[in-house]
């Protein structure tokens, strides 16, 4: 290892270091771990190596090790060891005298703990593993390589831990599998999950195939694929990376929607209040997709199981995700699939309750993090029915459906006229310490929406919010692209076409139609 790598600790001489990270264990466990870590230290061989290894295994499990631990593991062994470990185990060798379950297992736990550190796992040499550890995720374990043996000794290129587990051979198609055992499953999502959380992380695993092999680890039902595997792609398919990821991987994307959504739709009730959330990470971006019959039939399938569940009673907390669920879907598909328009005028009144209910607070009270992201939501149901119900009076909300009727018409506006007098009288509590909220401009913005379109209603209180309107929006022009954290956050909240980094000129952009018009 070069002394010149900023990510590897340098070697420490100093005498004291050993009770910086062994305060914490009892004298005689520390005692013993000394001694492993010296051998370690010195071993001449791989295999002189791997018995140290495993004695430190047996002696402190991997998550107890703390980052001096770590440290003085890594300086021994360095990140190559690891990597070969775990291709020797997946061609089968046997020359190193161990058998191919503890190759594995040894090398996922060491390469979990390292993991733990952010510099660790950011390091090239750990990053190489990551096609490799995908594999054995999504591929599970030949059961007959688990008695294989053979005369070659442990792979000596480092560059080998590069390559994936099905280049170097000695995975099984999906018949042949058998599930892997979960705690190896656990330290391969350990890496997995370290590598996403760090600040580029999310690009480092989407270019080296992480999409394709949860899909397929998720699939073929893999060890752990729901539990770790599912929340993996969530973050992958957020924010910034996920229109790059369906771009790239639309077809694999869509089968595991599909599947996804006939595990939701076949839930019992309960379950399924759980699930919404979950559902709305694996939705594609507007616009992108939105041609795919598959798509469409899926949207359609989701909309039929959302129908009993918007009907029940439900608590503040249990609709929330539930209406955010149908602004997304209302997003990719429109108003086409959503239901009869009882249905529709069903879920309008169902989200301005809730934007009344969250809005009309006392002056000064906080909006909880949850409610913004339930209101956000019920924000862009509240706009999907403007551009249907204020356009042509009796416009139908379902066009493959009967119309409106008049009676309806003047529900569905009379129920957004009400919620939007919530909207004004929040932002008129609206300081201009909070202009940078990020949720102050989502309401910003619904009202500009409902200004454009509706000319008749809250005239006066509209007037007297002018003031705000203008100074919020030269507030915004002014500081130009400097609020990056208005346009992450409405990237995370928001399925839409539009994108871009934040300029400044969006709060001006969305109030010219309004007083235009």
């Amino acid at each position: 290892m070069a002394d010149t790598d900023p990510y590897l600790p340098e070697r420490s001489s100093k005498p004291n270091e050993a009770s910086e990270w062994a305060e914490a264990l009892p004298e005689a466990q520390r005692q013993v771990l000394d001694r492993c870590l010296h051998a370690l230290t010195h071993a001449q061989t791989d295999s002189h190596t791997l018995a140290a290894l495993l004695l430190i295994t047996r002696v402190c499990p991997a998550r107890q090790l703390d980052r001096p631990t770590l440290r003085r593991i890594l300086e021994a062994v360095g990140l190559s060891l690891p990597a070969r470990l775990l291709v020797t185990s997946v061609r089968g060798d046997g020359g190193s005298g161990l058998p191919h379950h503890q190759l594995l297992s040894l090398g996922a736990a060491l390469l979990a703990s390292l993991s733990l550190d952010p510099h660790m796992a950011s390091h090239h040499q750990l990053l190489s593993t990551v096609p490799l550890l995908l594999d054995i995720i999504s591929k599970g374990l030949d059961q007959n390589q688990q008695t294989r043996a053979g005369p070659s000794p442990v792979v000596s290129d480092p560059s080998e831990g590069s390559r994936s587990a099905s280049e170097a051979g000695g995975w099984s198609d999906p018949q042949g599998t058998s599930s892997l055992e979960e705690p190896i499953a656990t330290d391969c999502y350990q890496v997995l999950t370290a590598v996403c959380a760090l600040p580029k992380g999310s690009e480092q695993l989407l270019s080296r195939g992480a999409i394709p092999a949860l899909c397929r680890a998720v699939e073929q039902n893999q060890t752990l694929s729901h539990q770790r595997g599912l929340t993996l792609l969530g973050c992958l398919l957020s924010g910034k990376t996920k229109d790059r990821a369906w771009s790239r991987h639309p077809a694999e994307l869509l089968s595991l929607l599909t599947r996804l959504s006939t595990d939701f739709c076949q839930a019992p009730a309960p379950t399924r209040l759980g699930m919404c959330a979950q559902l709305v990470q694996f939705l594609p971006p507007a616009g992108m997709v939105s041609d795919s019959e598959v798509l469409r039939e899926t949207v359609s399938q989701v909309w039929a199981a959302l129908r009993p569940t918007l009907q029940a009673k439900l608590t503040p907390r249990q609709i929330g995700p539930v209406l955010v669920l149908c602004a997304c879907l209302l997003d990719l598909c429109g108003w086409d699939m959503a239901g009869p328009p009882k249905f529709c005028c069903l879920l309008v009144n169902r989200a301005c309750v809730e934007v009344r209910m969250g809005l009309e607070e006392p002056p000064g009270s906080d909006v909880s993090s949850e409610l913004q992201h339930t209101l956000t939501g019920c924000y862009r149901i509240m706009e999907a029915a403007m551009e249907q119900a204020c356009t042509g009076g009796a416009t139908p909300l379902n066009s493959s459906s009967p119309s409106l009727s008049l009676q309806q018409s003047r529900q569905v506006l009379g129920v957004l006229e009400e919620a939007f007098s919530a909207v004004v009288f929040y932002l008129q509590q609206v300081d201009p310490g909070r202009y940078g909220d990020p949720f102050v401009f989502a309401t910003f913005r619904s009202l500009c929406s409902w200004l454009a379109e509706e000319t008749s209603c809250l005239k006066e209180e509209v007037t007297r919010l002018l003031p705000f309107l203008i100074s919020y929006t030269q507030r915004h022009l002014q500081a130009g692209g400097y609020e990056q954290g208005l346009s992450d956050w409405m990237a995370r909240v928001c399925v839409s076409e539009e994108g871009g980094a934040w300029t400044g000129g969006e709060a001006l952009r969305d109030l010219l139609p309004a007083l235009c018009h």
